[in-house]
């Protein structure tokens, strides 16, 4: 829960996020993962001018190197 302040209004808002993620290990030295991401915001009132409630999907991969 957060709370914004701007010159274009206020509003008070609900982040909830969920996160999937794995991680394998390709060597001695290199691990790799992929997760998955989904995230909504949803305002409690009104909000404020050039905001809106809304959901948001994330798909991330990569490696590391010791």
């Amino acid at each position: 829960m957060n709370h914004l302040d701007t010159r274009y209004g206020r509003g008070t808002y609900y982040d909830l996020r969920i996160s999937l993620f794995r991680t394998l290990r390709l060597s001695k030295w290199m691990t790799a993962w992929i997760a998955l991401s989904v995230g909504h915001r949803q305002w409690a009132d009104a909000p404020p001018a050039g905001e809106k409630s809304e959901t948001q999907a994330t798909l991330s991969i990569g490696t590391t190197f010791r």
